[in-house]
């Protein structure tokens, strides 16, 4: 069949137009997750294998414009109403018989034309959402910066930069307190945490959360500041928008600012956490090559598809790539002090594909993902059963490969240094992310911090924490005290509940609540051996 030149949109282009916008629309919902050169491959290659089909069933049948409406349906059934595979060529023939028999007669350029139009219009939308994040993202983030304590404190620019400690802040995702482990978890930490102490760490032994979620802990602690409902950029209803301006405060912050002014150099280890944009000024570890050549947004693009099962083994292997580098790097060896060096380190939170070894495994295959508490485990017993023993396999595989990371910060970077390291919250075998009431709240919200200080005089400032509450809010208040000479001071100790879909709306808890002990640690007899079978390895 011919086409007309002068009539473009009598051309049956709609089926490439939605080839385009499978990966545009999965993007735009999750842009806060991803960096959008991650998404360009799929964007060239989906709109090909789509164009492919379209051309298989063109030879087949050499009605072009019947051919575009039915490769247009084969793809969107199967892509949007998962259908299964065994029904797969059944599903198909139905669909050409159909448009074969409905439409032989209609399906011609006037078809092709409005179907152009329609699909024009549709694949406007994620490109908009794209293109207003961004915009959106940092006005929030502006209003953001202007509430800090630390965009207004005074800091005086010593002379001697060789006196300014460096600082290394290192964030382990979901970490929970030693108690949680052995009561929840029937592990014993304590030889990692006292084998830390024999490093040189004070360990806080009552440390709190403020908040259920990452984002909104990070953000306040490199805010020194509560957020609250309605305000800043919890006002934002579109939730790309507002996690990734909460990103956006944690990695471009006003302490990165502050420091920034006072000549501190600013060092990130990619780990593989999109929700944290680096800006120009910082210095990353990468690259990162990335096993079977797959970034993480084309992984779960492809698991959300269906042409990966959650299983398999390319769904896994990016975030340990990026586990493994961020553990072992020193690319810090070369960099100037001082320097702030921020690492965000996906252990033990899921995926729990890593054994204790650092070797990949296939052993929790239906914790592969991202997805904490019951967005996970789904609140069935068999898979909370298998949540617990893959979080305590990678914390095992975690607190070895920090012990190995935290010597060579010690040996390697110049003094004065400080080196902290903390859960951002705790572990989600009892957490129900939409669900305050189910949740077992001392296990979310009791986590883990250590403080490494190698100036005695500092060290010996950082003790309170072995025996006071400390809300993690407070930490770089607390350091800028202690190494700036500032006068901040703790704030209250508090924590909020936020529902995963609705980050907006916070619960302040009572501290009886997060106290109380969990229904769950009241059914629970001995530990069993093979997991009291403790150590850092």
């Amino acid at each position: 069949m011919r086409f007309n030149k002068d009539d473009l949109l009598s051309w049956p282009l709609y089926p490439i137009l939605f080839g385009l916008y499978i990966p545009l629309n999965y993007f735009a919902h999750n842009q806060s997750l991803y960096v959008f050169s991650d998404a360009i491959r799929s964007l060239l290659i989906i709109p090909l294998l789509v164009g492919l089909l379209h051309i298989i069933l063109w030879l087949v049948f050499r009605r072009a414009h019947f051919v575009a409406l039915a490769t247009t349906l084969i793809v969107g059934y199967t892509v949007y109403f998962r259908i299964q595979l065994e029904k797969e060529i059944l599903f198909v023939i139905v669909i050409l018989a159909a448009t074969w028999l409905l439409g032989r007669q209609r399906i011609g350029p006037n078809c092709s034309r409005i179907l152009n139009v329609l699909m024009l219009v549709v694949l406007v939308q994620p490109i908009i959402a794209i293109g207003s994040f961004k915009q959106a993202m940092k006005v929030e983030y502006v209003d953001s910066l202007s509430t800090s304590p630390f965009s207004s404190i005074k800091i005086d620019k010593p002379q001697n930069l060789s006196a300014l400690p460096t600082i290394v802040h290192i964030v382990l995702d979901g970490y929970a307190s030693n108690d949680t482990l052995l009561n929840i978890f029937g592990y014993d930490n304590t030889p990692f945490t006292d084998e830390l102490k024999q490093l040189g760490f004070v360990v806080g032994q009552n440390v709190r959360a403020p908040y259920n979620q990452t984002l909104l802990s990070m953000a306040a602690i490199f805010s020194g500041s509560y957020l609250q409902s309605g305000q800043g950029p919890l006002k934002e209803k579109d939730l790309n928008q507002l996690r990734g301006t909460l990103g956006l405060m944690v990695t471009q912050g006003p302490i990165q600012q502050r420091l920034n002014e006072l000549n501190y150099n600013y060092l990130a280890v990619e780990t593989g956490y999109n929700f944290f944009p680096y800006p120009d000024f910082s210095t990353l570890s990468g690259p990162i090559f990335l096993p079977e050549g797959k970034n993480p947004y084309e992984t779960n693009l492809l698991i959300f598809l269906d042409i990966l099962p959650r299983e398999s083994e390319p769904g896994r292997t990016p975030y340990n790539a990026y586990l493994r580098h961020a553990f072992t790097t020193d690319f810090y060896r070369k960099q100037e002090t001082p320097f702030l060096l921020h690492e965000h380190i996906l252990a033990p939170h899921p995926p729990f594909n890593i054994d204790r070894d650092g070797k990949d495994t296939q052993q929790w295959v239906n914790f592969n993902t991202l997805a904490d508490g019951s967005h996970g485990h789904k609140g069935e017993p068999k898979l909370i059963e298998e949540y617990k023993q893959g979080y305590v396999e990678k914390l095992r595989y975690a607190n070895g490969a920090f012990i190995k990371h935290a010597r060579k910060l010690i040996q390697d970077i110049p003094a004065p240094k400080i080196i902290m390291v903390h859960g951002d919250h705790g572990s989600g075998a009892y957490y129900y992310p939409e669900d305050l009431e189910r949740s077992c709240l001392s296990e979310r919200y009791n986590t883990f911090l250590a403080v490494y200080a190698d100036d005695p005089a500092t060290r010996k400032k950082y003790t309170s924490l072995e025996s006071e509450r400390f809300n993690l809010i407070n930490l770089y208040r607390l350091l800028f005290d202690i190494s700036f000479g500032t006068d901040m001071g703790p704030l209250e100790d508090q924590s909020f509940f936020a529902r995963w879909e609705a980050p907006q709306q916070l619960t302040l808890l009572q501290d009886e609540q997060i106290m109380a002990a969990c229904e769950i640690q009241q059914e629970i007899s001995a530990p069993s051996p093979a997991l009291l079978a403790s150590g850092p390895v």
